[in-house]
């Protein structure tokens, strides 16, 4: 439970000062990881009480957002080998031995398409679809970046990945993202089909 850390007062106060400006990312983010809006809150609770008993060990100076996102990545993939031992697999797009390509595995499972969904509510068909059809390693910087606004450093971070591979899917997504749009584009318009000729 959040009143059961070993914080005093004034740590208390910088945690809450740390928190506040990211807390509606954060819980994005949870509900993204999670199927449905109590395991959301289950696991950014679960996270806020490990960042709150492990925020001794926060640095000041390093970056608050990126440790609490990796927090609750962490915390998602844990909660999810307890729940199905012996079901995350990697592959060799993902990060390999590393808790963000266990991760990244378990994103392909049929209930991140409802994840993803909640995320891009409110975009436009056409770009919420382009965004569905990218590969999962692609999707899941791209979220990060584009929904989330944390930059290719944090990313490396919460992803526990190296910048490069996070500027190389980032750069892909976006790549794919355009040509996909443009194609749709050019099919729906006849004056751009024409153009495009």
């Amino acid at each position: 439970m959040l009143h059961r850390h070993p914080l005093g007062p004034k740590e208390r106060r910088r945690f809450a000062t740390l928190y506040e400006p990211i807390a509606q990312g954060l819980m994005r983010f949870a509900w993204n990881l999670a199927q449905r809006r109590e395991e959301a809150e289950d696991l950014l609770h679960d996270a806020l009480a490990r960042a709150l008993t492990g925020f001794a060990t926060f640095q000041n100076g390093t970056n608050f957002r990126a440790w609490m996102y990796r927090i609750i990545w962490t915390t998602h993939i844990n909660r999810r080998r307890d729940a199905e031992p012996g079901t995350v697999n990697l592959d060799d797009s993902t990060c390999s031995n590393s808790a963000a390509g266990r991760a990244l595995a378990m994103l392909e499972r049929p209930t991140h398409q409802e994840r993803v969904d909640a995320t891009l509510e409110a975009v436009p068909d056409d770009i919420r679809a382009a965004v569905l059809q990218l590969p999962v390693e692609f999707r899941v910087v791209y979220l990060l970046h584009a929904v989330e606004e944390l930059k290719q450093r944090e990313i490396a971070d919460v992803l526990a990945c190296p910048m490069g591979t996070v500027a190389s899917r980032l750069a892909r997504a976006r790549e794919a993202l355009a040509s996909a749009l443009a194609a749709r584009v050019a099919r729906t318009s006849p004056r751009l089909r024409e153009q495009c000729s």
